[in-house]
């Protein structure tokens, strides 16, 4: 282990007083999100405490065979092997508002495209906000998922993403939600289980970069600048719209939710 990498951890990860930073508009969130991207993301989720979102998401994946998917907010692409191989779409659409995001999904597709899982024509990719209208026809996704979307939206904002994600899924079709909650504080819980992180994950070593980028989303979420959603709140908001089979899964400590619902 790189002992000035080491140092850099604890200087980051303990410090008493954080940076305070500004944003207003969602610009500048697009900004924090490149950059995060550039510094680690990847490996900050693919550590053994992080990665359990996108395996436990991945469990409860039902198969829609020739479907099109919504992938909402996909990142750099993580879940396009598991929906690929669990759901069997014929389409992914794959919306992110961050270019360095989607730039790295582009990389993760055709990586899936030379290994033979997939064509690149099983793609689309747009960059947007998923704040504004959704560019699409009512009823016109099968499935439709937002994997660690909602919780990094100004305040109530993921209430739009919910009546746009309601308009543009079909009748019958399934839609997926994981994000943390209130309360969730992502530097306590990593400083209290540190050493196991250290010891257990070469991934977190490689994420040190991104201890920054999280460190600013933590100070955006304390400021209220960004709001995570209260425990229950989705799945209460889901069965309002007349959603049915809603189904949550709790982790991290009651820290983050999981939530299928079918659209009646």
């Amino acid at each position: 282990m790189n002992f000035k990498n080491l140092n850099y951890f604890f200087q980051i990860f303990f410090q008493r007083k954080q940076n305070k930073i500004q944003i207003d508009s969602e610009k500048q969130l697009e900004k924090l999100w490149d950059e995060y991207c550039e510094r680690g993301y990847d490996y900050v989720f693919s550590a053994k405490y992080l990665k359990i979102f996108s395996t436990e998401l991945e469990s409860i994946l039902l198969p829609q065979p020739n479907g099109i998917v919504l992938d909402g907010g996909c990142g750099t692409g993580r879940m396009f092997k598991p929906i690929l191989v669990k759901i069997k779409p014929r389409k992914i659409i794959a919306v992110d508002f961050s270019n360095s995001m989607l730039k790295k999904a582009k990389e993760r597709m055709r990586e899936l495209v030379r290994s033979g899982i997939c064509s690149e024509d099983a793609f689309e990719f747009h960059k947007r906000s998923l704040t504004q209208p959704f560019p699409f026809a009512n009823n016109f996704f099968d499935i439709e998922i937002f994997n660690l979307v909602i919780c990094y939206l100004f305040p109530r904002e993921w209430k739009k993403v919910l009546q746009e994600a309601n308009r543009t899924l079909k009748t019958g079709g399934y839609i997926y939600f994981t994000t943390f909650l209130k309360g969730w504080d992502f530097r306590k819980i990593m400083q209290k289980r540190v050493f196991h992180v250290l010891l257990s994950c070469f991934s977190m070593i490689k994420a040190f970069p991104a201890i920054e980028s999280i460190n600013k989303i933590n100070n955006l979420v304390k400021g209220g600048v960004i709001e995570y959603p209260e425990k229950g709140e989705i799945a209460k908001e889901l069965k309002k719209m007349g959603f049915i089979e809603i189904e949550t899964i709790k982790i991290f400590w009651d820290g983050g939710e999981i939530i299928r619902a079918k659209k009646c």
